[in-house]
């Protein structure tokens, strides 16, 4: 018995610090992927954001202020056409001046909204100059995307 609660014990303190671990690289791994977005964006470089962007990208706003003026694109060709409408002058200043977060331990998003754990939100607060909503980073693959952007009532 001694030897199963021993057992016991060292695998909770594994787990606990694999998962902390997972989280620590995660955020990482974000925040080498949102360096590289800040400068392609910087740059004007639209095919760089589009290799980091997934597609189809998504547009939440429309569903509840738009619908008719979506900016959502299956196609990288598509999202470079588009590049300007969704990289506006405010989107360009919130991603060089703000930092994206993610939900933290002990948050909780009651009726959900938000970003959950290893998910991203880049909020776009002086949007003064355009409808945009915030963007919306996620993995997929097991690499950090532009994925689209979401709505926050």
């Amino acid at each position: 018995m001694k030897k199963t609660i021993i057992l016991f014990a060292f695998f909770a303190v594994f787990t606990t610090f694999a998962n902390a671990q997972t989280k620590i690289s995660d955020q990482k791994a974000f925040d080498l992927f949102f360096k590289a977005f800040k400068t392609a964006v910087a740059k004007g470089n639209k095919a760089s954001v589009a290799s980091m962007t997934n597609f189809p990208f998504y547009d939440r706003t429309g569903e509840v202020l738009d619908d008719a003026n979506k900016l959502e694109f299956k196609s990288k060709a598509a999202f470079i056409k588009n590049y300007d409408k969704i990289f506006t002058k405010s989107v360009k200043k919130a991603i060089a001046n703000e930092k994206p977060y993610t939900k933290t331990k002990g948050e909780d998003n009651p009726g959900g909204g938000g970003p959950e754990f290893g998910e991203f939100q880049l909020d776009n607060d002086d949007a003064g100059d355009d409808r945009q909503a915030p963007l919306y980073f996620n993995k997929v693959n097991g690499k950090y995307k532009l994925v689209g952007i979401t709505y926050n009532p």
